[in-house]
């Protein structure tokens, strides 16, 4: 230990460099735990936001839902880091979470498969009449 000390002593510029690497390294892994621990108290925070929005919004209102929920991630986040973090980020992180979410929630696997319900069947199966009746009033027209 007296060898390294001594080897500091008589090089200063050494002795500087290592401190200011050891700085930096302690700094960084600091950091790292910051983000590791914010990141997770975020998503938490985000998926409760998922079940409340639920609740709170009535079935449709999704847009609204959507923007609760991002409020609640904003406000979530440290204050140094909102200035890394931008708002186009933060929503496609959610929206990431979400569909993770619901792929899980469909078949209890996240496997890229989500099962449409038997309301969204409905909306999707129900023809649309408009174009039906402009192709018979242009046949009847010929």
């Amino acid at each position: 230990m007296s060898n390294v000390y001594n080897y500091f002593v008589s090089n200063p510029v050494m002795a500087i460099t290592f401190m200011v690497l050891l700085i930096l390294l302690l700094i960084t892994l600091f950091i790292q735990a910051m983000q590791t621990e914010g990141l997770e108290k975020i998503r938490a925070i985000v998926y409760k936001g998922f079940v409340t929005a639920e609740h709170e919004f009535e079935q449709g209102e999704n847009t609204q839902k959507f923007e609760y929920v991002v409020n609640l991630a904003r406000s979530a986040i440290p204050s140094p880091f909102r200035f890394f973090i931008t708002e186009a980020i933060l929503r496609e992180v959610i929206q990431l979470w979400f569909d993770v979410c619901k792929d899980l929630l469909d078949d209890g696997k996240i496997n890229n498969t989500v099962k449409v319900s038997e309301e969204e069947e409905k909306t999707e199966e129900t023809p649309n009449t408009d174009d039906e009746d402009l192709e018979e009033e242009g046949e009847d027209n010929v």
